[in-house]
């Protein structure tokens, strides 16, 4: 069976590795590649994650979790 997310706690921060691309992510949240790719490079630059190959590293995990509640 294919595991589809792995967490792996990292001092403060937190770790998510999930075999899916962009375009992968795009089609599940119906969502054009170009707006996640705005989305997440928005957040990169924001200092709250850190993208990876097939990876995202959330820096700020209760600042993410903040800004997801404001919405």
């Amino acid at each position: 069976q294919r595991q589809m997310c792995k967490e792996t706690a990292l001092e403060d921060a937190e770790q998510v590795d999930a075999p899916l691309s962009q375009d992968e992510l795009a089609a599940l949240s119906n969502m054009s590649r170009t707006t996640i790719s705005t989305i997440l490079r928005d957040l990169e630059n924001d200092g709250l994650i850190k993208l990876g190959y097939r990876s995202v590293t959330v820096i700020h995990p209760g600042r993410l979790r903040a800004l997801a509640d404001d919405d």
